[in-house]
């Protein structure tokens, strides 16, 4: 019985997904005809996407480790949120949740953000598990910017910089 079951709800979902799919080619292949682009034109009052730069350095000012977000962009923006809200290194952590402990952030094009290093306590019973990648592979891996209008930003992330 159970087999039969889950072999309907299958066949449910699998025509389902097929029409899904068959609708959106169908109007994609009418907008193509009138001679209208569905990838781009869709978009075309849609805000445009957000570039986030993020790079880390060695601030002269603390000499220590920070993380730096940029808007490399044409255009302001508006981040209300961002994955991690935070990233664990063996001296401590960068606290991202702190740039939206006030509300959204706004930055204008060419407007930087600097997260310090929060250093950590010293224990020798305890240790953190570390992957042994770079901070910048790790934040490249797992950093995902959210603007206004739950959008995505282009988020791009450099290696470490000279000194600040």
């Amino acid at each position: 019985m159970t087999d039969i079951a889950k072999r309907k709800t299958l066949k449910v979902i699998a025509m389902t997904a097929a029409a899904t799919a068959s609708a959106t080619l169908g109007n994609m292949a009418i907008a193509t005809a009138a001679g209208e682009n569905p990838l781009t034109d869709a978009g075309s009052d849609s805000p445009e996407l957000a570039n986030i730069d993020i790079s880390t350095r060695i601030s002269a000012y603390r000499n220590d480790l920070e993380v730096v977000l940029t808007n490399s962009g044409q255009a302001p923006v508006t981040i209300t949120d961002m994955t991690p809200r935070s990233a664990v290194v063996p001296r401590g952590e960068f606290n991202f949740a702190a740039l939206l402990a006030d509300g959204p952030l706004h930055l204008q094009p060419g407007a930087e953000v600097i997260v310090p290093l929060r250093h950590r306590n010293v224990s020798l019973l305890n240790s953190v598990p570390m992957a042994g990648h770079s901070l910048a592979d790790t934040l490249r891996k797992s950093v995902s910017v959210v603007t206004e209008g739950s959008a995505f930003a282009s988020v791009t992330v450099h290696e470490m910089t000279a000194l600040a």
